[in-house]
C-alpha cells in the first residue's frame, strides 16, 4: 500500500514518467509542455527535477530557460545541486538574460572550483558575453577561480584571502578553494594559522565557525591533532544547526588520534551529543584499531558502557565480538560490568561462560552482520534456520535476465526514465526509504531492467536501498539473486578451477571491487573486474610469462587476478589474509601477521591501521558466503570454515 504522501505526490510521478516516455518516443515538445506544467505547480521536489530535464530540452533545441520559470522555492534545493544551478545559469545565459549573471555568479560563489565552473564560463562566452560584461568582484572572482583550475595557485590565494573579508552574498566555495589552495601546495600549517587569524578579523565577513573548522581540517592533514582540536572545540560552540555534527565529528576525531588512551573520556563526553550514530562509526573502529593492536584493554573497558548505550548496531556487535573472543582466548577479562542481561537462561545455556552473553548479544543488536554470522558458529547455531539447499540450476542467471519495461506501468516509467537521466539515486535519498507493496514489486522490476542491460553495478546500488535484511529468510530469492549477480560465470569458475579457490570467493571479490564493470578504473589507479594495478599486473604477467594482456579484459583480469591471489595465499598462509594482502598488500599483512601473532584468527585484521583493508575481509567473505549458499549448495558455516580453519 502506498502511504498519503506517496499517493499525494504519485500525480507529479507519472507526469514526470510521461514525460520521459514522449522523450523516448522524439515527441520533446510535448514533453517540454509538460514539465513546464509540472514545474510551474511547484507541488514536489519533480518540480526540480523537472526543471533540470526541462533545461536538457530546450538547449538540445538551442533555447534557453528563462529565469521566471524557476519557482522561488527551488532555491534552498538548487544551493545543494551543482547540476541544477549549472543547468539554469546555462540556460539563462543561453537566453541572453541578465538573469543569467547572477545564477553564474551563485554558482562559483557557492561549490570549489571545478569542471561544472569551466562548462558554465564556455557557454558564457558562447553566448556572446566577455568577462568584463561583469562587475569588478564578479570579474575577479570568476578569474580567481580559472586560476585555481590552472594550478596557478599563488595568484588565486591573494583573492580568496580578501574575499573572506568581502561580503559577496555566500561563502562556501570561497573558503573550500581557499583551503583547497594549502592543501594542495603542502602550506597546511600556514594555510591553518592564517585561517584562526581570519576567524577572529571583526571584518570577517564569512560563518566564523566555518573559517576555524577549515583550519581545524588543515591542522588534522597536517598531523596536528591537538592544534586542530582547540580550534574546533572552538569551533563547536558556535557551530549552528545541521553543521554541528559535522564539527563534532572532526573534533572527536582529532581528540582520538591525539590521545587514544583517553577515548573513554573523550566518548563519554561528546557520545550523548551524537545525533546519528553511524556518523561516529569510523571513530569509534579507529580507536578499537588501537587497542586490539596495542593491547590496551583498559580502554576497552572504559568504552564498552559507551559504545553499548550510545554506538550503531554495527559498532556494537563489533566490540562484542572482539571482547567475547579476547576473553575466550584469556586475553581480557569479560567479567567487566556492561549491564548486558544475560541470554544464556533463556536459550537454555546456564553455566556456560560469561563471553557466549557477549556472543548471544551480537547476534541480537546486528543479527546480519559479520560479527552474527561468526558469533553463530562460535555457538553452533545454525545461521540460516532453514536447510542450505543447492541452487546450482542458476535462477539468478537467467530467470530474471530477459524482463523488460512493460508498457502501461506508470512507476516502472518513471523508475526507468530516472535511471537513464541519471536521478535515481538522488530520488531514492531525497523522497523514500523504501517501496512498500506494489512499489516495491516495480522497483524490483527496474532493477531486473538494468541488469538486462548489464549495468550490474547500478543494479546493486538500488537493491541495496531495500529496506530489509539480507537474511534469506527476510528477502526473496529474486532480491538475494538480483543483490548477488553472476556475471561473467564462465570466466570466473575456469579460473577458480585452475586455481584451486572457492569460485565462490573470487565472485565476492569482484563483486566488492568492481561490481562486475570490466572497466571501471578506482580513484588510485587500479583497473577491472579485480581491481589490479597496473604495477602489480606488469610483475604478475611476468611471473606467468603472458605475451598479450589487457587489464579491461575480463579473460585477462580474472586470469592474473586469480593467479595473484593464489600466490598470496601461498605468501601469507591463510584464505583470509590473502584476501587481506589482496588489498592491504603482502609485505605489510606479513609483518603485522609477525606482530600480532597472539590473536585469534578472526581478531587479526580488527588490528590493521588501515580502515580499508580492515572492512575488506569482511565484506569479501559475506558476499563469498551469499554467493556459496545461493549458486553452490555451500552452507554458511563451511564457507566461513574456508576463511577461518580453526574457528
Amino acid at each position: 500500500m502506498l502511504t498519503e504522501r506517496q499517493r499525494n505526490e504519485l500525480g507529479d510521478e507519472i507526469s514526470f514518467g510521461l514525460a520521459i516516455a514522449l522523450i523516448d518516443r522524439g515527441r520533446a515538445a510535448e514533453a517540454e509542455h509538460l514539465l513546464s506544467l509540472l514545474i510551474r505547480s511547484g507541488g514536489t521536489e519533480w518540480a526540480g527535477y523537472a526543471e533540470r530535464l526541462s533545461n536538457s530540452i530546450l538547449m538540445e533545441n538551442g533555447k534557453g530557460l528563462a529565469e521566471s520559470r524557476t519557482p522561488q522555492r527551488f532555491e534552498e534545493l538548487d544551493r545543494l545541486d551543482p547540476e541544477a544551478m549549472k543547468s539554469r545559469a546555462i540556460g539563462a545565459l543561453s537566453a541572453k538574460g541578465q538573469g543569467g549573471f547572477s545564477e553564474l555568479i551563485e554558482l562559483f560563489l557557492n561549490f570549489p572550483a571545478g569542471t561544472i565552473h569551466k562548462d558554465v564560463l564556455n557557454s558564457f562566452f558562447a553566448a556572446g558575453y566577455f568577462l568584463n560584461d561583469l562587475k569588478p568582484f564578479e570579474q575577479d572572482l570568476v578569474s580567481a577561480k580559472l586560476s585555481l583550475l590552472e594550478k596557478e595557485y599563488s595568484i588565486a590565494e591573494s583573492f580568496y584571502k580578501a574575499a573572506l573579508l568581502y561580503d559577496y552574498g555566500g561563502s562556501t566555495g570561497i573558503l573550500e578553494d581557499l583551503v583547497n589552495i594549502y592543501r594542495r601546495t603542502g602550506r597546511l600549517r600556514t594555510g591553518a594559522r592564517f585561517l584562526v587569524s581570519a576567524a577572529h578579523n571583526p571584518a570577517l565577513k564569512v560563518g566564523k565557525w566555518e573559517v576555524l573548522l577549515g583550519a581545524g581540517r588543515l591542522y588534522r592533514w597536517a598531523g596536528k591533532y591537538e592544534d586542530a582540536g582547540l580550534v574546533l572545540a572552538e569551533a563547536l560552540a558556535i557551530t549552528p544547526g545541521k553543521a554541528f555534527e559535522r564539527v563534532l565529528w572532526y573534533l572527536q576525531d582529532c581528540l582520538l588520534k591525539a590521545s587514544p588512551e583517553k577515548g573513554g573520556e573523550i566518548l563519554s563526553t561528546y557520545a550523548p551529543l551524537w545525533q546519528d550514530a553511524d556518523y561516529y562509526s569510523d571513530s569509534v573502529e579507529f580507536l578499537t584499531s588501537y587497542i586490539v593492536r596495542t593491547g590496551r584493554w583498559q580502554i576497552l573497558n572504559d568504552i564498552l558502557p559507551t559504545v553499548l548505550e550510545y554506538g550503531a548496531p554495527s559498532v556494537k556487535a563489533k566490540i562484542l565480538y572482539i571482547s567475547a573472543r579476547l576473553g575466550e582466548e584469556g586475553i581480557y577479562d569479560v567479567s567487566v560490568p556492561t549491564g548486558i542481561e544475560s541470554r544464556l537462561a533463556e536459550n537454555g545455556r546456564e553455566g556456560e561462560p560469561p563471553w557466549n552473553d557477549f556472543l548471544f548479544e551480537v547476534i541480537e543488536t546486528a543479527p546480519n552482520s559479520y560479527y552474527a554470522w561468526l558469533a553463530r558458529v562460535r555457538l553452533g547455531i545454525p545461521c540460516f534456520d532453514q536447510e542450505s539447499v543447492s541452487l546450482s540450476s542458476q535462477p539468478g542467471d537467467v530467470l530474471f535476465s530477459s524482463a523488460v519495461v512493460e508498457a502501461g506501468d506508470p512507476i516502472l516509467s518513471l523508475l526507468t526514465g530516472l535511471q537513464y537521466y541519471t536521478l535515481a539515486f538522488q530520488w531514492l535519498e531525497e523522497s523514500y526509504s523504501g517501496f512498500p507493496g506494489d512499489d516495491r514489486d516495480a522497483f524490483l522490476k527496474l532493477a531486473r531492467n538494468i541488469q538486462s542491460r548489464e549495468l550490474w553495478l547500478d543494479s546493486i546500488r538500488l537493491i541495496s536501498r531495500l529496506p530489509r535484511s539480507m537474511d534469506p529468510s527476510e528477502r526473496s530469492l529474486e532480491e538475494l539473486f538480483l543483490y548477488y549477480p553472476r556475471p561473467h560465470r564462465e570466466i570466473i569458475e575456469n579460473a577458480a578451477e585452475k586455481y584451486s579457490l572457492p569460485p565462490a570467493l573470487i565472485f565476492g571479490l569482484v563483486r566488492e571491487e568492481s561490481g562486475f564493470t570490466p572497466a571501471i578504473e578506482s580513484w588510485a589507479g587500479a583497473v577491472g573486474l579485480m581491481q589490479l594495478m597496473p604495477s602489480t599486473a606488469e610483475d604478475v604477467a611476468g611471473r606467468m610469462k603472458l605475451e598479450h594482456w589487457e587489464l579491461q579484459d575480463p579473460v585477462s583480469n580474472v586470469e592474473m587476478g586469480s593467479w595473484y591471489l593464489d600466490w598470496l595465499r601461498g605468501y601469507v598462509g591463510e584464505l583470509m589474509p590473502s584476501i587481506l594482502a589482496y588489498n592491504g598488500g603482502p609485505g605489510r599483512i606479513r609483518r603485522y601477521l609477525k606482530e600480532l601473532d597472539y590473536l585469534p584468527a578472526d581478531i587479526f585484521s580488527e588490528g590493521l591501521p588501515m580502515s580499508e583493508t580492515r572492512n575488506y575481509g569482511p565484506k569479501v567473505l559475506v558476499s563469498a558466503l551469499y554467493y556459496g549458499y545461493l549458486y553452490y549448495g555451500i552452507s554458511p558455516e563451511e564457507t566461513i570454515a574456508e576463511f577461518f580453519p580453526e574457528l
